[in-house]
Formats: structure tokens, sequence, C-alpha cells
């Protein structure tokens, strides 16, 4: 079998629809190492192949109509498989980066929390040096004990995308963590979400990014008794003591639910701090004397509301 028809089966393999060098590189790779293709042989020379290799490659299939680069992903060059479905915004930033998903206001849209038509597109990735370090951990599964030779071949490492400020006519907007967060993915698509009980923490140490502090009370006072075994089990597995004391003032004495778990949370409430609901407003008189929390939030002095 000849090399270029090995190379196109292996991408009609894939689940993606977007490739990026290094998968193309690695797809050599594992051919010439294995020296064969479906039982047959692939006639090569070479004991692994060299960087000019994979550029000729992506070159044959780009001009053969079977990649075409991606505008979305503007470094390094990705590529768009002949065939596969057109992507959404939130699918084609997933396929990209292998370490990315979806969350906070995006990821509430997905849950079915917010009736809002986002114009962004929220993501959340590890930072540049923790990313880098995941990257590496992912090189050396995939190439195993050739990786060392790999990079003196210099195959094309896997590589952090840089997106364009739109994808789709929607604006992405980027939150770095120093960990891989908490997500799933959806069967059947490249698409990453995090996790329903992660949207409900990021909403409350991000409410910024959830549409402000207004919105994510009125999504909790509208969806927190559905899922209020869901919220306690992640705010007390992952929160921080200000995250659970934020969580215990909202769920108790704004939405009105019960749950033992409050007791211990309310302990962790500051006496005589300047502790607030809403962590990127001021503070202000208006406060729960249960939590020690100020009250911050506009939507707090109707008493109605």
């Amino acid at each position: 079998m000849h090399l270029s028809k090995a190379v196109l089966l292996s991408l009609g393999e894939l689940d993606g629809a977007i490739v990026s060098p290094y998968v193309i590189g690695l797809i050599l790779w594992r051919l010439y190492r294995g020296r064969e293709f479906r039982g047959e042989s692939l006639g090569l020379g070479k004991v692994h192949p060299e960087k000019k290799d994979v550029t000729r490659a992506i070159d044959q299939l780009a001009k053969a109509g079977v990649l075409d680069a991606v505008g979305a992903v503007v470094s390094p060059r990705m590529y768009a498989l002949l065939g596969r479905t057109a992507l959404q915004p939130a699918e084609i930033v997933c396929s990209a980066d292998p370490f990315c998903y979806v969350s906070h206001l995006s990821a509430m849209e997905h849950h079915g929390l917010t009736d809002r038509l986002p114009a962004v597109l929220h993501i959340t990735r590890p930072a540049p040096r923790a990313w880098s370090q995941f990257a590496r951990e992912r090189m050396r599964g995939d190439y195993g004990e050739d990786y060392e030779m790999a990079l003196k071949a210099g195959m094309p490492s896997l590589a952090r995308p840089v997106f364009a400020k739109k994808i789709g006519g929607r604006t992405v907007i980027e939150f770095n963590s120093l960990h891989l967060g908490a997500f799933r993915t959806v069967r059947g698509s490249p698409l990453r979400v995090a996790t329903l009980g992660r949207t409900y923490l990021d909403m409350l140490e991000q409410p910024g990014l959830c549409g402000g502090m207004w919105h994510v009370l009125t999504v909790f006072r509208s969806h927190a008794s559905a899922n209020l075994a869901t919220i306690v089990d992640e705010v007390e597995r992952h929160g921080k003591a200000i995250d659970k004391v934020r969580a215990g003032y909202i769920l108790e004495e704004f939405c009105g639910l019960a749950h033992p778990i409050f007791r211990e949370w309310v302990r962790l409430a500051a006496r005589g701090g300047s502790r607030r609901l809403d962590p990127k407003e001021e503070y202000r008189p208006n406060y729960s004397a249960r939590w020690c929390l100020s009250l911050n939030v506009d939507f707090l002095d109707d008493p109605d509301a």
C-alpha cells in the first residue's frame, strides 16, 4: 500500500473533524514504525519520518482538497477534514484544544439554566504553563518509548492553540485554570462542557462570567431546588470557604432551601469580616447576620424580588 493512501485512511478513522500538524505527524510516525497498514506493507525505507515528511504530507493533502485551513485557529495552523459535518464554534475550540471545555454562561446555556442567547463563547483551559505540562504528558503517552526519538526527528509538538477573537460571530472569552477542570464529553460530538455541579460553582466564583450576580441569583432561585444535591456535593468537595458561605446564603436564605450541610458551612462565616456576596462589587452595609455576608447586589434591594 502506498503511504499516502495509508495516511488518508488513517485520517478517516479519526473521531474529530479538525486535525493539527501534531496529529498528522503522529499518524506518520506510527505508520513508519509499524511498517504496514491493515496487513499491507508500506514499503518504507526510513525507520521513522522527519519534519519535512510531515510538511510534505500536509501540502499534498491540502492540494488534494482533503484538508482545509481552519480560520478560527490563528496558530498553529489546523485543518478541517473533507466531508465532515460543519462544526459549531464550541465544537471547533474543543476539537482544536484537547484540554479545553465550554464553561460559565455558555455551560449554563448548555445545561438549560439560562434563557439568554450569549453573543460570547466562554471557555476554560489550563494556563499556558500547566497546558504545556499536560501536553508533554499527552505526547509521552502517544509516542511511548519513541518520545525522545520523535522530538529529535522534529515531529510537531502538541501546541496550545491561539483562537481568533470571534468564531462564528461569537466573541471568545477564555478563563485560565491551573487544573483540567470538571467536564464531560457530549456523546457523538467533540464538545466538552463543564459538569452541572462545576457550572454552579463557577457561578459562585466568577459571577461576572455567568451573566452577573443578579442573573446568578435568578438562576439559583429557578433551578437550585431540582439540583440541590449536585450543588451541595460540588461546593463541599471543591469549593473554598467563601464559596460555601455564598452558597449557604443563596440556597438557605435566598432560595428557602434546607440541607444538613448548612450547619457546617455557616461555621465558616467570618464574624466582623467584609465578605461580599458579589466579589466584584463594593461592600454594602446591607448584610446577612447569619452568614456574615454583605448583600451587595441591587436585586436584593427590592424586598419583593
